[in-house]
């Protein structure tokens, strides 16, 4: 026989778990869109989940949602016939493959792949500045987590709204982000983290960015087009 008592601390113990709110991820997330920096020099540091288990744990949210409870082959092959019965051109199906391999498959080597390669190349063309290997890795790998969760927000999109509601939502925020609303969907970058010579690190970390997601992307791209055939 269930014990009601037993079921609902359950539930709650797992509700605060799966937030965050038990173990410092939420309080992790708050503190880096308010204040990154502060992350850095803690001085009570165990109030906040590492950089490194910070991108695990929000990997591991993506993968939750869109490896185990989502069918991204349905959900692309959806979008893509919304998609055609517009454009008349049948052809455009079979991009509904790559889409979905990316999006429930490599995006979890994608985001690791760039977060590692964009701390070697940052690591090595700051070494004039006065901050260690450890402060750059934690900015790099927040930022992967933060990008991580902004990518599982945008994915929900994809799987709960049709095509034309999915392009309205991200076209806008395209637009409003090109007229400079940049603060809205960059919640961190990662001049905040180094107030003193932040100008000069996002300099760096852009360029490792663009450098990153061509090797990245052609690496992932090879993986899709040999796994397709």
């Amino acid at each position: 026989m269930s014990n009601p008592l037993f079921e609902k601390k359950f539930m709650l113990n797992l509700l605060k778990e799966v937030s965050g709110y038990e173990n410092g991820t939420l309080r992790t997330t708050i503190d880096l869109v308010r204040r990154p920096s502060v992350l850095l020099t803690a001085q009570e540091p165990s109030v906040y989940v590492g950089p490194l288990r910070y991108l695990m744990i929000m990997i591991a949210y993506y993968i939750l949602v869109n490896s185990f409870l989502v069918d991204w082959d349905e959900v692309a092959n959806r979008h893509m016939a919304e998609y055609v019965l517009i454009t008349g051109n049948k052809e455009d199906m079979q991009y509904a493959k790559f889409f979905s391999l990316f999006m429930g498959t490599y995006l979890t080597p994608y985001v690791l792949l760039m977060s590692f390669g964009q701390l070697i190349i940052v690591e090595r063309k700051t070494n004039h500045l006065p901050y260690k290997t450890e402060d750059y890795a934690a900015a790099v790998f927040y930022m992967g987590g933060i990008n991580t969760l902004f990518t599982l927000v945008y994915s929900i999109i994809f799987i709960t709204c049709d095509f034309k509601w999915t392009a309205i939502i991200l076209g806008g925020t395209t637009v409003f982000y090109l007229l400079g609303a940049k603060r809205l969907f960059e919640l961190i970058t990662i001049d905040r983290f180094f107030p003193e010579h932040g100008k000069e690190v996002k300099k760096i970390y852009n360029r490792a960015t663009i450098i990153v997601i061509i090797i990245t992307s052609l690496i992932i791209g090879i993986l899709a087009v040999t796994v397709y055939r």
